[in-house]
């Protein structure tokens, strides 16, 4: 491999693929390679758990789950947790959705699933979210005759009480 095709790669963003299924993992692998990532993956969820408190960083993490082996939402939250960053899952059923959400999930996809379906998924959460879509946050607040003015970093009642300064 080129220089110039090693550097265009390191720039990609690497993704975690944790699939128990191999043929499923290496469907998932070849998505997102064609998403643009590149992509280790392992088997187990404890696998991916000590990758992601590596020093490895990881854009997105994929977990594949299946009927027999539901992920509990508690281990659901430890992986969202550690990886601080989107998570994908993909399942076999549609028991349990809004306590994987609730547990950390940024999408739940079918399993099986359609392939430009994950690769959609996956751009989308790469990309993040839209400027338009984030709340603007206040620079004024009054409050009972306090005034917070964090463009200016001082607050005010009737006059200066105080402002921030940096250090």
């Amino acid at each position: 491999m080129s220089k110039d095709a090693k550097a265009r790669q390191a720039k990609l963003p690497r993704i975690l693929v944790i699939e128990a299924n191999p043929g499923y993992r290496s469907v998932i692998s070849n998505v997102v390679e064609m998403a643009g990532g590149q992509w280790d993956s392992v088997s187990e969820i404890e696998q991916g758990r000590k990758l992601l408190e590596g020093t490895r960083k990881y854009a997105l993490v994929i977990i594949g789950v299946d009927a027999e082996s539901r992920i509990d939402p508690e281990v659901l939250k430890e992986i969202r947790s550690l990886a601080q960053t989107p998570l994908i899952i993909l399942d076999e059923t549609d028991k349990g959705a809004l306590e994987t959400f609730e547990a950390g999930a940024d999408q739940i996809l079918p399993k099986p699933f359609v392939p430009d379906a994950l690769i959609g998924a996956i751009k989308v959460e790469l990309r993040g979210p839209s400027p338009s879509s984030l709340v603007p946050l206040a620079t004024r607040i009054e409050l009972g005759g306090l005034v917070f003015d964090a463009e200016r970093r001082i607050v005010l009642r009737g006059e200066t009480v105080g402002g921030v300064h940096e250090t």
